[in-house]
């Protein structure tokens, strides 16, 4: 069965799930667009994974905390600030590092403020990054893909199915696995690279 993306059903089953979970659901989806985000510090010579992958273990290990204080307001503005200039002609890796930082972003907004809303727009990013694949490679295989194509693309269906299993592992109280999981997945695959 093919998975979809429901926004407003998303928002509505998130609203049912403690803060910490809602951290863990948000910052799944940033984690697994980490290689976008090196591949866009490789591509113009930047440094800024590090910071990236500090900020991702640090959501991963922070339960309990309200998330309010002034380290995860520091956090938010550093990551703004590493998103890609629009003063250049964009390519797709400049659309999928930003919506690897959106999605970030918005998890660290998840820790701070415990809303629904930010840990869904943070599954939103990174449906889109999956997306803007999916369109880029038909593109370059000069077969312009209607949206049923696109949904059905298999790094679209690869990460909506992985945003499913995050959320019943949740469900379940297996939040260590959604992490462990999470932490091993890319969105894009690293041989899937080539074809970009």
């Amino acid at each position: 069965m093919m998975e979809g993306f429901d926004e407003q059903q998303l928002l509505q089953r998130l609203g049912q799930l403690p803060s910490y979970e809602l951290t863990v659901l948000a910052t799944a989806c940033a984690s697994r667009q980490t290689g976008n985000v090196i591949w866009y510090c490789e591509e113009y010579g930047l440094d800024r994974y590090p910071l990236v992958s500090k900020c991702i273990e640090k959501l991963w290990e922070a339960p309990g905390e309200n998330g309010h204080g002034g380290i995860w307001e520091e956090a938010l503005e550093s990551i703004m600030e590493m998103m890609p200039p629009d003063d250049h002609v964009w390519t797709v890796i400049d659309a999928l590092a930003e919506d690897a930082f959106a999605s970030l972003c918005y998890s660290v907004r998840t820790k701070l403020h415990a809303t629904a809303q930010e840990a869904t727009w943070a599954l939103r990013r990174a449906y889109e990054a999956a997306d803007q694949a999916a369109i880029h490679l038909s593109r370059k295989q000069a077969h312009e893909l209607k949206e049923p194509e696109i949904l059905a693309h298999p790094i679209v269906q690869r990460e909506l199915v992985r945003q499913k299993r995050d959320y019943e592992l949740i469900l379940q109280g297996r939040v260590t696995d959604v992490i462990a999981a999470a932490s091993r997945e890319q969105l894009i695959q690293p041989d899937e690279r080539e074809f970009f």
